[in-house]
């Protein structure tokens, strides 16, 4: 594969030269800055030849110079070391005024920029030499407020100066004090010092004709630094020289010897290697080379024919003479034998030579990115091929891993490895970082090499064996001191009962949970102060899937923040670190009665409250730990009045009706403790204490409920009037509501106190037994803004009423009002009494009666039968009478034959009746009557008698309804 960029092979060259004992590191591998390179190229007439002057470059070799080192700059970013962002900027420079950029400052990341980047490098012919103009313009991309990044270490400048090293300035004319170089000289020199000290400046020299180098050699040298000024007079020099100038400034870290070439011979390829690539730049283009393995066998490679190449090679690179001979290859090969490879020349002519070995990567498994302090740490390494599968030890070169830790605080540890498994390698000691800050782990790689023969013709031995450095690699681990966060219960934490769990979790400074390992050698111990101060010692967290749980329940009696202690203490008792953490405690206990300000001499009737969540949605308690909710009101002089709150119905809510007079018009305080204990048996604990201050304004009214009366429990008021019958519509009675306003002990006019119109104050709402609502504006009754009422007239329903008043207007003065008048609650009942329907029913009845009887008997033959149901009577001769019987009302008499008593309490299987007739006392008129048997369950006949009618009068038998399997008869007769 043939390339005419000379620059390219170059940078292939130095781009596989520059990973020598490159440490492959995993994501933890130090940051390495990003490069700016400024590229000046000296674009004066001298360089190109003017005015019968020799050019001092007639090749343009600046030209290929800088393309090379942008092509070198964008591989040591994208391949060599791909965590940096490497940018360039070129700058044609000549006279002051037509110094411009050629290459606008570029990141180096795309195979297009990079091409076109250095497409627009072109010689050119742009007068004097101002090396001051060229600096300005410098300045003018990066200026002084960019030198941060430098100061930082977050990137790293360097400036390329190609020219032929001689300034021309128009001062030089002057015919008295005529600019000379050494004035030059001093005003660059000082332009540097005071602008571009934190930059890294190069000069390379480019004079053929040799005219200006020998004069300024030296004064570049006082500008740029001893040895960063060289002359350039051949492209075989041109290698050698960039690569000891570049190289040592983009791998600062590395030996001396790092960055120069070898000659043809012997050259040791290490095991463990990736791949090796071979560079030989030929002084004589004319000249063959050969390479040869280990085993002696020859590495066929060809410039043009990539069939001819042997399996193991990955890529040739060549450079090509006008004359069609090539000048510079590259071989590479991947995964080469170790051992002794041999390069050789036919023909004649000095070789240089770069051999260099890319490792397969190490990796760093564990800790995988920022550690936690006072966390074990152990470190976990793999030493993978480029597919990412482990490498295991090759016969006779065994891995060798030695690492030394370096602490933030300067300090030192060894760190000793072992091998777990293939590729796979721990330390054998956890290191317990007790300082926050990057831990830098350096890893040296080695091998133990026993003389062979073989070996002996490129390695010296002194001794038995050889321990053979392979590559190194560093690593840096943050570590952080991590922060203490409660995971359970949420926070804040509203005080309603005990603490029941308590979980404690490690993060990270962004939050990260950081799991605990079960075997970590802690024991955490937790305290607390409390927001008074006080110490109180809680129960030990015990491990739990990463975490620290306390699962035994523990009271915090105070509101507010609690400062929580975690400690961790070693084996040995030792207390390792501490660490602090917030715990806010509070409760939103919502005071529906009283409120914050209530009107002096005012009755308090009850005591409302709501435990609520931070949303204001009510909190059901724990069925475990109930709470026994005390209220106290404590009065100004200090005397107490108590009352234990009731839960209702609602989740969260609890009331008590009390008779508190608020006489005292100053501040009073009502305290509120909810009281349970951790186990059933064990004493009561306070789980929370709630304290509202409530305003006893004398400037305050209020109203009372006279009607239903508010005093009263549950007064029961009429449906009807007395005096009229309940069928009657207008017989419905209204329910009265009165409501009067007062202040202090006296009767209070509404104008007196309010803004708000007198029939807007007051506003009634009613809920009756079947859930019906109705709400009602109560009007000014008594004509003088007292007593405001209304006369509700759809409440007809008997049962149980609720009835709530409310009062809400503006009064005046701008006296506080809120919670002032809390809505009066009044349960009352809506039934007549017992007499009242008892005796409009027996009056209705003994009227229709004394009505319905004389037409019935005499005109209808009407009789009147007992109960609803049907009349069966056996009859002699076996007619059976089958009637239905219409009318509900009934008379009931029991009959007693033989002496017992026949009724519904006595059980019978069957009975027979029969009709009987007899003679009576006045000639031959008959009086009816009948005879009844009746048997019981067992077929035993219990009773038999005969019962006769008075005179005019008949008899019905009738039989009772069925209840169960066996009948129940009752025997009535109506007359």
């Amino acid at each position: 594969m043939r390339f005419k960029s000379l620059a390219f092979l170059f940078v292939l060259a130095l781009v596989t030269f520059s990973t020598a004992g490159l440490p492959i590191a995993g994501a933890q591998a130090p940051p390495s800055p990003g490069v700016d390179l400024i590229i000046l190229l000296d674009q004066s007439g001298s360089m190109s030849g003017s005015a019968g002057y020799r050019a001092t470059d007639p090749t343009e070799r600046r030209v290929q110079t800088a393309q090379y080192l942008i092509d070198y700059m964008a591989f040591d970013g994208n391949s060599v070391h791909p965590e940096r962002t490497n940018r360039v900027v070129v700058v044609g420079f000549g006279s002051p005024g037509k110094t411009h950029i050629l290459v606008p400052l570029t990141s180096l990341e795309d195979a297009d920029i990079i091409s076109d980047a250095k497409n627009a490098i072109v010689a050119e012919n742009l007068g004097n030499t101002s090396f001051i103009s060229a600096l300005e313009l410098v300045r003018q991309v990066f200026p002084a407020a960019t030198d941060a990044e430098l100061e930082s270490d977050t990137r790293q400048r360097l400036i390329v100066l190609i020219t032929d090293g001689g300034p021309y300035d128009a001062r030089a004319e002057r015919v008295e004090n005529p600019y000379t170089y050494a004035d030059y000289f001093e005003e660059l020199t000082d332009y540097c010092d005071a602008e571009l000290s934190l930059f890294t400046l190069y000069i390379i020299g480019i004079d053929d004709a040799n005219r200006y180098w020998p004069q300024v050699k030296s004064r570049w040298e006082d500008v740029a630094g001893p040895g960063h000024a060289v002359r350039v007079s051949s492209v075989e020099e041109m290698n050698r020289e960039i690569v000891r100038l570049v190289c040592p400034f983009l791998n600062p870290d590395k030996p001396a010897d790092y960055c120069q070439v070898s000659v043809l011979g012997y050259h040791f390829i290490q095991p463990y290697a990736r791949s090796v690539s071979f560079s030989f730049f030929k002084y004589n283009p004319e000249a063959r080379i050969t390479l040869r393995r280990p085993d002696a066998t020859l590495v066929n490679v060809d410039c043009y024919d990539k069939r001819k190449w042997d399996a193991d090679v990955i890529n040739v690179t060549c450079t090509e003479t006008p004359e069609g001979n090539t000048r510079d290859e590259m071989y590479e090969i991947s995964n080469p034998d170790p051992g002794c490879w041999q390069s050789a020349r036919e023909g004649t002519g000095q070789v240089d030579v770069f051999v260099q070995p890319i490792f397969n990567q190490l990796w760093i498994k564990n800790p995988s990115g920022p550690h936690p302090e006072n966390l074990p740490m152990r470190f976990e390494l793999g030493l993978l091929d480029s597919n990412g599968k482990p490498i295991d030890e090759l016969p006779g070169y065994p891995i060798v891993m030695k690492g030394h830790l370096t602490m933030p605080d300067g300090s030192h540890q060894r760190i000793d490895f072992q091998q777990t498994g293939i590729g796979e390698y721990i330390s054998v000691i956890p290191v317990l970082p007790l300082i926050p800050g990057p831990y830098t782990l350096r890893v040296q790689v080695s091998t133990v090499l026993t003389p062979t023969p073989e070996l002996r013709r490129c390695l010296t031995f002194t001794q038995d064996s050889l321990v053979l450095p392979l590559f190194e690699s560093n690593f840096q681990i943050p570590v952080y001191a991590p922060q203490v966060e409660i995971l359970a219960p949420g926070q804040p934490y509203l005080r309603y009962g005990p603490v029941t769990e308590l979980v404690l979790g490690f993060v990270d400074p962004d939050g990260n949970p950081i799991g605990v390992p079960e075997d970590t050698p802690w024991s955490v111990d937790l305290s607390a102060q409390t927001p008074s101060g006080e110490i109180a010692e809680l129960p030990s967290p015990q491990w739990d899937s990463g975490n620290y749980r306390v699962d035994e329940p523990f009271f915090l009696g105070e509101t507010g923040p609690y400062s929580l202690t975690v400690a961790l203490r070693d084996d040995a008792d030792a207390e390792l670190f501490e660490y602090q953490t917030v715990f806010e405690t509070t409760e939103n206990v919502y005071v529906y009665s009283p409120g914050p300000n209530y009107p002096a001499l005012a009755p308090l009737r009850m005591v409302e409250l709501e435990l609520r969540d931070s949303n204001d949605e009510p909190v059901e308690v724990d069925p475990n730990y109930p709470l026994d909710i005390v209220v106290r009101l404590i009065r100004p002089d200090g005397s107490v009045e108590e009352a234990a709150l009731s839960p209702a119905q609602q989740p969260g809510r609890y009331f008590s009706t009390v008779n508190w007079v608020l006489e005292d018009p100053s501040p009073h305080s009502l305290e509120i403790i909810g009281y349970t204990n951790l186990r059933a048996g064990e004493p009561v604990q306070a789980a929370f204490v709630a304290h509202r201050e409530i305003n006893v304004s004398p400037n305050l009214p209020y109203f009372f409920v006279l009607s239903p009366d508010e005093e009263e429990p549950e007064p029961t008021y009429p449906l009807h009037y007395w005096y009229l019958p309940p069928l009657l519509p207008f017989a419905r009675q209204p329910m009265p509501v009165r409501v009067e306003l007062r202040h202090g002990n006296q009767p209070a006019r509404a104008e007196e106190f309010f803004i708000t119109p007198p029939d807007q104050l007051f506003t009634l709402e009613i809920e009756g037994p079947d859930g019906q609502a109705w709400h009602v504006n109560l009007q000014d009754v008594s004509g003088k803004g007292q007593v405001f009422g209304a006369d509700v007239p759809d409440l007809v329903e008997p049962g149980q009423y609720t009835a709530t008043v409310r009062l809400d207007g503006a009064i005046r003065g701008g006296v506080p009002t809120e919670g002032a008048w809390p809505p009066r609650t009044v349960v009352f009942q809506r039934n007549d009494p017992l007499l009242y329907p008892i005796l409009w029913w027996f009056g209705i009845a003994v009227v229709a009666l004394s009505i319905a009887y004389p037409i019935g008997r005499t005109i209808l033959n009407w009789r009147l039968p007992a109960v609803k149901g049907k009349l069966i009577a056996e009859v002699i001769g076996g007619r059976v009478i089958d009637d239905d019987l219409l009318s509900r009302t009934k008379r009931r008499h029991w009959m007693v034959l033989k002496g017992k008593q026949i009724g519904a309490s006595l059980q019978l299987r069957r009975i027979k009746v029969r009709r009987v007739a007899k003679k009576g006392r006045r000639g031959d008129q008959l009086i009816e009557g009948v005879e009844i048997w009746a048997y019981n369950l067992k077929g035993k006949e219990v009773a038999h008698g005969t019962m006769y009618a008075k005179r005019g009068q008949n008899i019905l038998i009738v039989k009772g309804q069925r209840t169960n399997e066996d009948e129940r008869y009752q025997f009535r007769y109506e007359i």
